[in-house]
C-alpha cells in the first residue's frame, strides 16, 4: 500500500512505529538515553575503583595498629611485670622495690607469658589476620565490579552486588571488634559506643550510597520524534495529530 504525505501506517497496521502523523518524519530514531544514567555508568565504576584502593589501605593500617597494640601489651608485661588486667589475679612482683618500701625477699616470680596472655595474644593475631584478608577480598571484589561495569555497562546489578558485599563486610568488622575486646578471646581494651558508630558508619557509607543510587530501576523515556516536521505537530502524540486534522 502506498502512503500519502498525511497517511499514518500505524493506523493502517503496516508499521510498528508508535509515533505517526502529519509532519512526522517516517525515519525512526532510537530513544535517547538518560543523561544522568549515561554519566553514572562511568562515574560510579571510577569511584568504586578509588574506594577499593582506600579500602585495602585502611584494612592494612587497621590490622597493623591492632598488632602493634597487642605487641605493646606483651612488651609491657615483659618489662614491668604487670598483669593483664587489675582483677586477673596474675600479678607478678616488680624486680626492684618501690620508693619507701623495704627490701624484702621477693616471692617466686610467676611466668610472665602465662597461659591466659598467650591465648589472648594468639586470638588477637588470628582474628586480625582473618579480618585483614577478608577486607582485601572485598577490595578485590569491588575492583572486579568496577572493571566489569566499564566493560559490560551492567552498572546497576554489579554495583548492587558491591553494596551488598560492603554491608556484609561491615557486619564482619563488628564481629571482629567484639572478638578482640572480649576478655575470653582477645582481651583488648573495650571501646566506647561512639567508636563503633564511627567505624561502622564510615565502612558502610559507600554501600548505602550505592543502594540509594541503584535501588530503583531506571524508567526509559518515550522516544523523541524526528527533527524537521511542519509546525509543532512533531512534538505532539498521535492523538493530538489526529485531533488537529
Amino acid at each position: 500500500m502506498t502512503h500519502g504525505p498525511h497517511s499514518c501506517p500505524e493506523l493502517d497496521g503496516t508499521s510498528p512505529r508508535p509515533w505517526c502523523g502529519p509532519g512526522v518524519s517516517p525515519t525512526p530514531h532510537p530513544p535517547p538515553g538518560r543523561p544522568f544514567a549515561r554519566s553514572r555508568d562511568w562515574i560510579c565504576p571510577l569511584v568504586t575503583l578509588a574506594v577499593a584502593a582506600l579500602w585495602a589501605l585502611a584494612a592494612k593500617g587497621a590490622a597493623d595498629h591492632v598488632n602493634h597494640s597487642n605487641l605493646a601489651r606483651l612488651m609491657g608485661t615483659v618489662m614491668f611485670g604487670t598483669s593483664l588486667s587489675p582483677d586477673s589475679g596474675n600479678e607478678t612482683a616488680l624486680p626492684f622495690p618501690l620508693p619507701g618500701q623495704k627490701q624484702t625477699t621477693p616471692a617466686p616470680a610467676k611466668p610472665l607469658f602465662h597461659e591466659s596472655l598467650a591465648r589472648q595474644s594468639e586470638a588477637v593475631e588470628t582474628t586480625t589476620y582473618i579480618w585483614r584478608w577478608s577486607m582485601m577480598a572485598v577490595a578485590v571484589l569491588l575492583t572486579c565490579a568496577a572493571i566489569l561495569s566499564l566493560a559490560t555497562r551492567q552498572t546497576r546489578p554489579l554495583h548492587l552486588l558491591a553494596a551488598l558485599v560492603i554491608l556484609v563486610s561491615t557486619v564482619g568488622t563488628y564481629v571482629a571488634i567484639r572478638q578482640l575486646v572480649n576478655p575470653a578471646r582477645g582481651g583488648l581494651e573495650e571501646q566506647p559506643p561512639r567508636f563503633y558508630v564511627l567505624v561502622l558508619s564510615l565502612q558502610s557509607l559507600y554501600g548505602w550510597a550505592l543502594l540509594f543510587l541503584f535501588a530503583r530501576r531506571p524508567t526509559p523515556r518515550m522516544p523523541a520524534p524526528a527533527q524537521g516536521g511542519r509546525g509543532n505537530s512533531e512534538n505532539q502524540p498521535p492523538t493530538a495529530n489526529l485531533a488537529s486534522d
